[in-house]
């Protein structure tokens, strides 16, 4: 959610407005992965309806850079 600005992979922040990290973090601490996150937003509220619109929005490409950014055995 946050991305890697060393490999080039954006995160939330760089698309969606006032998302910012602590809010992504805070969001994360709060359901422990970010597919927890990303279910409880498809079903019901997780926060302020900015941070809601944007993951709902954005899930996919969140999924994608998640994948990219974790390391395949």
């Amino acid at each position: 959610m946050l991305g890697d600005e060393v490999d080039g992979v954006p995160g939330i922040q760089h698309v969606v407005p006032g998302f910012g990290r602590k809010t992504a973090l805070k969001l994360l601490k709060k359901h422990g992965t970010l597919e927890n996150l990303l279910n409880a937003a498809s079903v019901r509220s997780v926060g302020r309806q900015y941070a809601q619109d944007a993951l709902i929005k954005y899930a996919d490409y969140l999924r994608r850079n998640y994948e990219v950014l974790s390391l395949k055995r």
